[in-house]
């Protein structure tokens, strides 16, 4: 936090840190511990983003060396001897015994085996983002839906960089992805039934019929059912919670005012005022278009495949008498047009995007 405060006071183009080569197989044998993956493997990037490590390539002999000849004086930190870490028991008990008893060039082998693995990484990586857009059936800001059968198709090393590629997509960072998460995953990727699990970085996975979603955890919301929106005759728009709707009276339509699911047309003389916007309850019903009898909505719901851990966000809307719409599913066929109706209901549903914060509000929050 402290170098990123510095580089937005000065205008700097990088940090640079002193990491060296034994740095580095340590960090290649905490990532190995913690079951990282290959990701970890490759160790400590020369060039990561706007941080540079100019001397992971040298041990910490030759920089001494270079020092001395040169008649420079250094500073050694006095906890890099305590073995209260355990970076420090790998440096000073783990590796010296390596060196000792199996191979006096450990360091340089495991820099060379993370060199390559670095390549593999790349080259990996690269081809995970050319197919795993063939995998994905839905993609929103805060969510990505991607399909169970096509996901097992896939070899399993190809699956873990999948998992990576999305979860950087929805939060802007794979940094914290290990072996761990992605065996999880994996677990839901076979699972019978509905499942969910929460991950770290804000990200929900779950499993439910035939796909996988990863989803922003702060996005799946509890809805209290008791709240609700009432107008007793039609506006040009209204707000319920995270969403804007529109309304349009017409003589006369086309086709083309239905731009997708989120808009419907209806017959106006066919509702009964006041209309009520609200979250789903128990014993919900109604008769969905294109049938004659009524059904519960919980039924309705499981025949769409709607995930149950989105039910509670669709917005039901009713009159006086009866629900006439499930935002964004399907209205009520007592309520649909037809060759005899008179007077037409526009109603738009929109998401509200808020505005994202100014840079300077970001960058605080991450200093501070």
């Amino acid at each position: 936090k402290f170098f990123y405060k510095i580089i937005s006071l000065y205008k700097a183009n990088s940090i640079a840190l002193g990491h060296n080569a034994q740095d580095q197989a340590e960090t290649i044998l905490m990532n190995l511990f913690r079951g990282s993956g290959t990701n970890g493997l490759k160790g400590i990037l020369p060039k990561n983003g706007n941080i540079i490590h100019p001397l992971i390539e040298f041990t910490r002999e030759e920089i001494i060396a270079y020092l001395k000849h040169n008649n420079l004086s250094w500073k050694e930190d006095k906890s890099n001897y305590q073995n209260y870490y355990t970076r420090n028991k790998i440096r000073n008990v783990f590796i010296p015994f390596i060196k000792e008893n199996i191979n006096p060039k450990f360091t340089e082998k495991i820099i060379n085996t993370a060199r390559v693995l670095r390549e593999s990484e790349t080259v990996l990586y690269n081809n995970a983002n050319k197919t795993l857009q063939k995998l994905i059936l839905e993609r929103y800001e805060d969510k990505i839906i991607v399909s169970q059968k096509k996901l097992l198709q896939q070899l399993p090393v190809m699956r873990f960089y999948y998992y990576r590629k999305i979860l950087k997509e929805i939060t802007g960072s794979d940094r914290d992805f290990f072996q761990y998460h992605y065996e999880e995953i994996e677990k839901l990727l076979r699972s019978e039934g509905s499942k969910l699990k929460d991950f770290p970085q804000n990200i929900t996975v779950i499993k439910e019929y035939d796909h996988i979603t990863f989803i922003k955890t702060s996005s799946i919301k509890k809805f209290d059912t008791t709240n609700f929106r009432k107008i007793d005759k039609i506006r040009a728009r209204i707000k319920f919670e995270d969403t804007r709707l529109y309304f349009k009276k017409l003589k006369k339509i086309n086709k083309e005012l239905i731009r997708d699911k989120n808009t419907v047309i209806l017959d106006l003389d066919k509702i009964k005022f006041p209309l009520i916007f609200r979250h789903r309850k128990p014993g919900d019903k109604f008769v969905p278009l294109g049938m004659k009898h009524i059904k519960k909505v919980k039924e309705f719901l499981i025949d769409e495949k709607v995930s149950k851990y989105e039910r509670d966000k669709l917005i039901i809307v009713q009159d006086a008498e009866k629900i006439i719409w499930i935002a964004g599913l399907r209205i009520d066929q007592r309520v649909a047009y037809n060759k005899d109706t008179v007077n037409f209901l526009v109603i738009r549903t929109e998401k509200i995007k808020y505005p994202k914060k100014r840079m300077a509000e970001r960058f605080k929050r991450l200093l501070y």
